[in-house]
């Protein structure tokens, strides 16, 4: 595996958070103070980042998959990596239906969603072949691009925003602020599949905390700033109602007086947040696999959550069912793992200070 950078690394890192977020993900937006809730639970996030650099730190020559190995034994270390693949696999899953399915909705309605799939099945396979050194540089280049059509969207939108859709502040019970909150925090779970790059593969792994903080922070105020948005342009019930309120929003979009009808262009930040998060899950899956370069494997990795999803989903019911039931169910998995692992590390370091 060879090295990348700091902003390649962190690149990534912001477009998994990125994609949890908008476009093609759900957003819990219920009330008109949605924001709060949203607001706490990316500060509560700060309590995810301080673990996933906690285990990212530790023995900075192994992946994650050598690390749960080490700090489990060979069969239990098996287990929760294979639950963890069985985890990251119901996520590409349900990406790639979703990401099929907005697609043949807004641009190809008479493609079928399967032609859809294989296109991007085989640009994933491609880039997966160059290594994750070649998903790391994508990834710093279309975050780029986005972060230019972030700034044309937010400053294009500003006038649209009417305040008083924020108003009355503090309407929601604080057991449902919290609860959402919490759910907030669940999609930034998502992270924890760069823990598959072992850290002596970043340049300056010494300055690598300090960048994957500041991108949290930038990304929080992204998040907010899009949601805040949504809200202030579309009020809460017709955020409540569109499946996908960000790209109804982006319609409103009038630059210069005569610039308009760019939300296919700015849709394409999206795209592109899903793009990479799925070539990272087939990163993260073949290398737990294998740590041979495989081609085969990657092509098997990708069709299957492809064939699978067209199998699981006859309808939309079924795939809104799975999204918001199945997946905070997965990513709860997740997290359990990964503190229990911190937890695992703790008590590594304490039997070794002791011997």
């Amino acid at each position: 595996m060879g090295k990348i950078n700091n902003l390649q690394f962190c690149s990534i890192f912001i477009i998994i958070i990125l994609h949890s977020f908008f476009g093609l993900s759900s957003l819990n937006i219920s009330n008109n103070d949605s924001w709060i809730s949203i607001l706490l639970g990316l500060i509560l996030g700060l309590l995810l980042i301080f673990l996933f650099i906690y285990i990212f730190s530790f023995k900075k020559n192994l992946s994650i998959n050598d690390k749960i190995n080490l700090l489990f034994g060979n069969k239990l270390g098996f287990i929760i990596n294979i639950i963890l693949i069985i985890c990251f696999f119901n996520l590409s899953t349900i990406l790639f239906y979703n990401l099929d399915l907005f697609i043949n909705k807004e641009f190809l309605d008479k493609t079928p969603l399967y032609i859809i799939g294989f296109l991007f099945s085989i640009i994933i396979l491609y880039i997966n072949t160059k290594g994750i050194e070649t998903i790391s540089r994508v990834s710093f280049i279309l975050l780029s691009i986005s972060f230019i059509l972030i700034i044309i969207s937010s400053t294009s939108l500003l006038p649209s925003i009417n305040f008083e859709n924020f108003l009355p502040i503090l309407n929601t019970k604080l057991n449902n602020i919290y609860l959402n909150s919490l759910n907030t925090t669940i999609n930034i779970i998502p992270i924890f599949l760069l823990l598959i790059i072992p850290k002596n593969n970043l340049t300056n792994k010494n300055k690598s905390n300090k960048f994957i903080i500041i991108s949290y922070i930038l990304t929080s105020i992204i998040v907010l700033k899009i949601i805040i948005d949504i809200i202030g342009i579309l009020g809460i019930d017709l955020a409540k109602l569109y499946q996908y309120p960000g790209y109804i929003i982006f319609k409103r979009i009038n630059i210069f007086g005569f610039i308009n009808r760019i939300e296919n262009i700015i849709i394409l930040q999206w795209i592109f947040e899903v793009f990479i998060t799925l070539s990272l899950i087939t990163h993260y899956i073949s290398k737990t696999i294998s740590k041979k370069n495989n081609n085969y494997l990657y092509l098997i990795i990708i069709l299957l959550p492809l064939i699978t999803s067209l199998l699981i989903f006859k309808n939309e019911n079924d795939f809104i069912f799975y999204m918001n039931y199945i997946i905070p169910t997965i990513k709860i998995i997740i997290l359990f793992i990964f503190i229990l692992i911190g937890i695992k590390i703790i008590l590594f370091k304490q039997n070794n200070n002791n011997s």
